[in-house]
């Protein structure tokens, strides 16, 4: 058995009245080991990412023992036409080819490809375990 300890939710003002489902938590090492270590479990519904410890842990204090700790995720998008909708900086841009042609319209643009759909992380998010020890 376990029980919530914490929800993280991540929100984008492109998808004011439905779930951000795309982005992704990806813990950076230490925090996966201090996961590991403290048998933490996390879910991910939606765009909520739920932090899970044993039931039997009354005393959140002997799994981070460490007030100064911190959990420290990154933030990845799966959708790759996310460089559509952000002004947050990318690390890898997206490649676009275009193709001019004419029509009865007059010329037109039309997006061929789009590469390099794995973007890195664009952000990092960060708990001080002294927040919810609190």
């Amino acid at each position: 058995m376990y029980r919530n300890i914490l929800n993280v939710e991540l929100q984008h003002p492109y998808f004011p009245h439905s779930s951000f489902a795309s982005a992704h938590l990806q813990a950076n090492a230490t925090t996966s080991q201090l996961i590991s270590k403290a048998g933490i479990q996390m879910r991910q519904s939606g765009s909520v990412w739920q932090i899970y410890v044993p039931a039997a842990v009354t005393d959140l204090t002997t799994l981070f023992p460490n007030e100064a700790q911190e959990l420290v995720f990154e933030v990845t998008i799966g959708d790759p036409g996310y460089v559509n909708f952000t002004d947050l900086p990318l690390s890898k841009l997206a490649y676009f080819s275009f193709s001019t042609k004419e029509n009865s319209q007059g010329l037109t643009r039309e997006i061929l490809d789009v590469t390099d759909a794995n973007f890195q992380a664009v952000a990092k998010i960060r708990i001080k375990i002294a927040d919810f020890l609190a």
